[in-house]
């Protein structure tokens, strides 16, 4: 029931979706790549200052913890193992953090950017520069290395395959998640830089470099 709007580099506007009336204005945080937890009692962020990952309790609108962690660059929270993966770009690594206890369990060399957790499988698909990451979230191990140029990743909602976007290709590959392999290439776009899959549907929006952005019937 709440909206978490950024309204500038230093602070965000909470809005309550029932009335659409401001509820607080948060100031003095530089918080980035926000992610919830499964309930969405908690709020996680990257520092913009310190590069530490911030900690912040959605219902007392408050900073409850900071983990130290340098040069944090990206978040996914995984609600199969209420875990956190926190992408380095200095240290090319990937950190893991149990979301039970805020602590550091251990971390993984990868060089990617963003990511997406799979609702189907225990993997994390890490995008790198020319390179996709599969790795193993039961394990904490890296478990294949596709080669894909600057991927971004979405996983459907009515079928369970993960799609993966191309740069250099203009393409949109489709994986078999059970056997990660890629089964078939869709092509006709323009540089895509990202993708999202409509909840529910067998649609995906994929957004190209030059502004326009292709619906693609999966």
């Amino acid at each position: 029931t709440r909206l978490y709007v950024g309204i500038s580099t230093t602070s965000f506007v909470i809005i309550n979706t029932s009335t659409f009336a401001r509820t607080e204005v948060i100031t003095g945080l530089k918080m980035y790549f926000p992610v919830f937890n499964a309930s969405g009692s908690r709020l996680y962020a990257v520092n913009g200052d310190t590069g530490s990952v911030i900690v912040f309790d959605t219902a007392t609108n408050r900073v409850i913890q900071q983990i130290s962690i340098q040069s944090a660059n990206n978040i996914t929270f995984n609600p199969r193992n209420n875990r956190l993966y926190v992408f380095r770009a200095n240290t090319n690594d990937i950190v893991i953090i149990d979301a039970n206890t805020n602590q550091v369990i251990t971390s993984v060399p990868i060089q990617a950017f963003h990511s997406a957790y799979s609702p189907y499988t225990p993997r994390i698909y890490g995008s790198g520069w020319q390179v996709l990451y599969i790795l193993n979230t039961d394990t904490n191990t890296l478990v294949k290395m596709i080669n894909i140029d600057r991927p971004s990743v979405a996983f459907g909602t009515t079928t369970e395959h993960a799609y993966v976007t191309s740069r250099n290709a203009n393409s949109l590959s489709v994986m078999n998640i059970r056997t990660e392999t890629i089964t078939s290439t869709i092509t006709g776009f323009h540089d895509p830089i990202a993708i999202t899959t409509l909840p529910g549907k067998p649609i995906a929006y994929v957004a190209n470099f030059g502004g326009s952005v292709s619906v693609v019937q999966l």
